[in-house]
């Protein structure tokens, strides 16, 4: 691997010699070497003053210049930073990161951040439909939450509320033939209005919907009133 990227002129590693431009023409370089890497200087006009542009690369080994008279360095650089700049403008959009204080989640959410990214490109590339990028992510997302959710939705004392908001969200249908317990039982002992009279049976709990008194052999996710609705 190798790396080609700017510098910034406060660093401290840098030599004086390359931050100085006050003597330098400009457009003109400066080039310094080690035993695996390059670093340039190049004087640019910025607002009527001259501007230091530093690069280090440990691709390049020669000092060479370009077609347009700059380092091939920053002609490089130049016709690859473009995709630095949109990866990072499209993490800045939609970002799967969240404030945090520890740095290995902060690496976290910047690799889950750029394989979203690549998985949208590639699934893009790959079919005809058309899915723009936040809706790939929900759909993502859904996809990792569902089963877990499913799991979840299975247990008879999850609250009513929080069943509801989970069907809502990952969109899941429940088959009222599984005579699931999700009637509220918070309510005194009252009989069961789809039991017949015979058995008189008395329960405490009540449709989440139109509030009738059932029996758990009644219990659906909605009394069967409301379920034919």
């Amino acid at each position: 691997m190798t790396y080609v990227g700017t510098v910034r002129a406060n660093k401290k590693e840098v030599p004086g010699e390359m931050k100085d431009v006050s003597s330098r023409e400009e457009g003109s370089s400066a080039f310094l070497f080690t035993d695996n890497m390059i670093q340039v200087s190049y004087v640019a006009t910025s607002s009527k003053k001259k501007k230091n542009v530093l690069l280090l690369s440990s691709m390049h080994t020669l000092p060479s210049l370009g077609n347009s008279g700059k380092p091939e360095v920053i002609e490089f650089y130049n016709s690859t930073k473009g995709g630095v700049d949109a990866l990072d403008q499209m993490c800045a959009i939609y970002s799967y990161g969240r404030s945090t204080q520890r740095w290995p989640m902060c690496i976290f959410y910047g690799m889950i951040n750029i394989g979203g990214i690549n998985v949208w490109v590639i699934y893009s590339e790959n079919t005809t439909a058309s899915l723009n990028r936040r809706k790939f992510m929900q759909a993502v997302a859904k996809a990792f939450i569902k089963p877990w959710a499913q799991q979840r939705l299975s247990a008879p004392t999850l609250p009513i509320s929080l069943r509801n908001i989970m069907n809502t969200v990952c969109e899941i249908t429940q088959d009222c033939s599984q005579k699931v317990v999700t009637a509220e039982s918070r309510f005194t002992p009252s009989y069961c209005k789809k039991c017949p009279a015979k058995k008189r049976r008395k329960t405490r709990f009540h449709c989440t919907k139109c509030d009738l008194a059932v029996c758990l052999s009644h219990c659906y996710p909605l009394s069967p009133d409301c379920e034919s609705q």
